[in-house]
């Protein structure tokens, strides 16, 4: 996909390979536990890629990022202004990495469809996983209880690409 495809605002999905590496082991769990082919994601921003890694909301160029690994591109069918969508990623960029969001709430509510996390969206907001940060910025609804299977196949975004 060429870089001019892509639009401020489209999601990249990502599938990790299984390694020896240690945070593949976290892929492929994730990936299990929430029943998704993709486990992780982040949002272009003009010719750069946001996302929550381990050491918080980073910004990199998409590429490089991109560049040799197995992804899909999903575009919102009618997304909030681009200003928006660019204020609300820069604005957490450096902020911190949610592993209990990700690892205890997350994988709860996968295993017994219960929330158990942050009730309202300011404490949510302190920290990030990759699927909160995205639907943050998108603005869904209880961002912060997101459900990749169901974020990764709602009818409000279109698949633009998948290798």
């Amino acid at each position: 996909m060429e870089i001019t495809n892509f639009q401020t605002g489209d999601l990249v999905f990502f599938r990790d390979s299984f390694s020896w590496n240690p945070m593949s082991w976290l892929a492929t769990l994730i990936r299990f536990f929430a029943g998704v082919k993709y486990n992780h994601v982040g949002i272009v921003i003009g010719t750069d890629i946001f996302e929550a890694i381990g050491r918080g909301i980073v910004r990199r160029p998409l590429l490089q990022r991109i560049s040799g690994r197995k992804i899909k591109v999903n575009r919102r069918k009618s997304h909030l202004p681009d200003e928006i969508i660019k204020q609300r990623a820069f604005y957490n960029l450096g902020r911190k990495y949610d592993f209990a969001g990700l690892l205890w709430f997350q994988l709860w509510f996968q295993l017994f469809k219960h929330w158990i996390g942050f009730k309202s969206p300011e404490k949510a907001a302190r920290k990030f996983y990759c699927y909160e940060f995205v639907a943050y910025v998108h603005d869904e609804k209880e961002w912060w209880k997101v459900n990749p299977k169901d974020f990764i196949n709602s009818k409000d975004y279109i698949e633009v690409f998948s290798n």
